[in-house]
């Protein structure tokens, strides 16, 4: 987190530009930073509605898949409001479902 926020600080990483590829692998380059958070950040903080953590364990027992490549091509019908599905299932999950 102390490095994300030097690079943040010094303007060498723009989170509400996580739609750029260049951002994306700054922000995945800091050590401690994986694919999901780097996803879960895209879709709270740069609100894309077609962010999708494709290895997020809920996500996966929501829809009974065990691989992130098979919970990519289940949700590509779901483009582009993707987010909304994982938050959905989730929610499901939270209630029970």
């Amino acid at each position: 987190i102390k490095q994300m926020a030097t690079l943040i600080v010094n303007k060498q990483l723009n989170l509400e530009n996580l739609g750029d590829a260049t951002e994306l692998e700054k922000f995945l380059a800091i050590p401690g930073i994986g694919p999901w958070t780097v996803q879960y950040v895209v879709m709270r903080a740069g609100r894309d509605p077609n962010a999708m953590l494709p290895s997020d364990l809920g996500v996966m027992k929501a829809l009974s898949i065990s691989k992130p490549p098979l919970v990519l091509a289940r949700t590509d019908a779901w483009q582009p409001w993707r987010a909304y599905g994982a938050m959905h299932l989730w929610h499901g999950l939270n209630a029970g479902g």
